[in-house]
């Protein structure tokens, strides 16, 4: 049976009574399921576990959500919050479940926190005048996850935020759909309120997440704020992204 080595940290390690170890894990087992077992193998672990937003899991280095599948041969290192309470948190998902997001927040936020800022984006319908039947996201996942990872670390430390969660869905979507959620949690309405627009405004326009609009008269790129029909010659291409002749 495939196997996994484990590490743990600072609390994580207490917790356990161990530094690392090597664990069996079934087919296609989820991070989910992993954390659930090691919570029952491990009781102080498992109350730690309750509360979300305090554990940071790695998989080869990797930040990870609860979705991710373990096939064997990983490391995966568990750590609690390296900035000591404080949650800043970018990943990529299938789904974007506001509730969920918005209720680990809340719950992580700490006692000094007055407000808790929240953005949703969903699928529009109508574009250009055009029906929207779908949305479809290409991601360079490794390197679009931790550019999320990053914009979270750096607009809470710029507002000093308690709290910075970007979730971005993956695949396709259809209108009405939610595709983004961005919450911030801060001692005052105001830091809230800036660091949420300036979350949401380099989620837009830094990390390699691309959208192919499929609507009913035709199929477009959207790259920032442009949009590119799909089979367009290289020149159309570079003229609709603002590129100039050579």
């Amino acid at each position: 049976m495939p196997r996994v080595r484990l590490r743990y940290f600072s609390i994580i390690r207490d917790m356990t009574g161990r530094s690392g170890e090597e664990v069996e894990v079934s087919g296609n087992m989820t991070v989910g399921e992993f954390l659930n077992y090691l919570g029952r193998r491990y009781p102080e672990l498992g109350e730690f576990m309750k509360y979300e937003g305090h554990l940071i899991v790695l998989v080869d280095g990797k930040a990870v959500n609860r979705d991710a599948v373990l096939r064997g041969g990983e490391e995966v290192a568990l750590l609690p919050p390296v900035s000591g309470g404080s949650l800043y948190r970018g990943e990529l998902a299938e789904e974007v479940d506001i509730a969920r997001v918005v209720g680990e927040a809340v719950r992580s936020a700490g006692p000094e926190t007055g407000a808790v800022a929240v953005f949703l984006g969903v699928v529009k319908g109508i574009v250009e005048g055009a029906r929207v039947l779908e949305l479809r996201y290409e991601v360079y996942e490794p390197y679009a996850e931790t550019h999320l990872q990053k914009i979270a670390e750096e607009v809470g430390r710029r507002y000093g935020l308690s709290v910075v969660m970007i979730r971005h869905c993956k695949g396709a979507k259809r209108p009405g759909e939610p595709v983004l959620a961005v919450v911030v949690a801060a001692r005052s309405r105001d830091e809230a309120f800036k660091g949420l627009i300036e979350a949401v405004e380099r989620v837009k326009t830094e990390p390699p997440i691309f959208k192919l609009e499929v609507r009913d008269d035709g199929e477009y790129w959207v790259v920032g704020e442009r949009r590119v029909r799909r089979g367009a010659s290289p020149r159309e291409a570079a003229e609709a992204l603002g590129g100039g002749d050579h």
